[in-house]
Formats: C-alpha cells, structure tokens, sequence
C-alpha cells in the first residue's frame, strides 16, 4: 500500500515493503557481501516506511543482532514524520503476521512502529542526497526512485559523492537510464543481476504512472516503467543492486 506524502515541493509517497524482491534480494546480498553489522544509509527516507521496512526485514533473519541503519531527507516536515513513525492502520493489509507483529495501535485508525524498531533508525540531520557529505564509510546506500528528479549532471554528482563513502552495496532506481552505466562503472560498480527481472516488475505503482502529475501547482514528470526485456545494458538500466568493486 502506497502511502500518499508531499511537503511544498517535495514528494515523498512511499510504503511498507514496497517491493519484496528488491529486498529479499538485498538481505541475501548484505548477509553474503557485508560485515556484521552492516552501516546503512537510507537517502531521501521521506516519512520513513522503507528503512523501517529494512530494520523489521533484519530483525526477522538476525533476531539475536541489533542491526539498524542511518536515514534522512531533505524535508523536515517527512523528517519529523519518519521519527514519529504514526501511520494508518491498513499499512499492515498485505503484511505477514511476523511483520504486523512489530506494530502497535495507536489510536482508531493508526498504527505505531514498535519502539524496538524505532531505536534501530537513526535520523541523521535534513540533507539533499546531491549534495550530501559524510566522515562515516556506509556498507550500504539506498537511493530510490529519485534521481529522475534532478538532471543527469546532477546524477553524476550524486553518484561521484556517494562512492566516497559507499564501500560495497548501491542500492538505486529511478535514474537516468542512458547515463547510469557510465556514471556507476566509473565509479567502480557493477550490477548484480540475481532477480533483476523480478525487482523490475516488482516497482508495481510505477508501471502506471501518468507522464506528468501535478503537485502543488508544480508538474512532474517521471516515465512509467517499460516492461523488463534484455535491451542494450539492461544489466545497467534495469538493474536495483550493484556492488562496488573498487574498495
């Protein structure tokens, strides 16, 4: 279930385990590649439905391990949101009952993400992905479905910065296609291909998307996602997961 989420200019909807084979795959990438625990960073977390997804995703496969990751966003209405970490009740329709469990009610209509959960996310302070700056060396950066939101210059950028202190898992989607192979391999990535056709179609919401959409008077456009075919770099431009080789 997507969950609706705008501040000024800024889109932020979102969801609980939006896309399972994205982060089943993920899981089984960070208990074969990563060190334990794992440093996370989740970019643009907005009201932060998807790193308290990874952390419930943890705490089912290591229940003995306390691992959480680091999150945070540009805005901070969705930054004050994701700490509150309050949201409708029907978010847990589609959840299995191990991942309801880790929700309390909170109110009629509400849902609170279990205290357990919470403490397991650290909200770093407001910051822009493009710009972002950091002393810490992460295992694993999330990056999703943002980067057709800025020009492919600034992709560039993002991805030259990220790889300063990303040292093994790019988790990215939503970027330029027809740049993303040369902006990744240059900075010593390399697709992992384990589901990727299953990842692709696993962005549901994205698959019908309008061409534009308005959003406080502001129009936005972000093609839908093309059905999963073996294009030219498609190991690149359909790809989720890449594994940076040069750490």
């Amino acid at each position: 279930m997507m969950i609706p989420a705008y501040s000024g200019p800024h889109i932020g909807s979102t969801g609980f385990f939006r896309n399972r084979a994205l982060l089943d795959t993920v899981h089984d990438c960070v208990d074969r590649l990563c060190p334990a625990p794992p440093r996370v960073l989740f970019h643009a977390v907005s009201i932060g439905a998807e790193a308290y997804s990874y952390v419930i995703g943890r705490a089912l496969r290591c229940p003995e391990a306390d691992q959480g990751c680091d999150a945070t966003d540009i805005s901070l209405d969705f930054h004050g949101a994701a700490g509150r970490a309050i949201y409708p009740a029907t978010v847990c329709q589609g959840m299995t009952s191990d991942e309801a469990r880790f929700f309390e009610p909170a109110g009629v209509n509400n849902v609170h993400v279990a205290e357990v959960v919470r403490r397991r996310v650290r909200l770093l302070p407001p910051a822009s992905y493009v710009e972002f700056e950091t002393d810490q060396r992460y295992d694993v950066v999330f990056l999703l479905n943002l980067l057709l939101y800025v020009d492919a210059a600034a992709q560039r950028r993002t991805f030259d910065r990220i790889a300063r202190y990303n040292t093994r898992l790019l988790i990215t989607t939503g970027f330029h296609p027809d740049t993303i192979k040369v902006d990744l391999s240059e900075n010593g990535y390399q697709p992992i291909t384990t589901n990727i056709a299953e990842i692709h179609e696993g962005w549901t919401e994205r698959r019908i998307l309008p061409p534009g959409f308005m959003v406080q008077g502001q129009t936005h456009c972000r093609p839908a996602l093309p059905t999963f075919s073996p294009i030219a770099d498609y190991e690149y431009k359909y790809c989720a997961i890449f594994e940076k080789k040069s750490d």
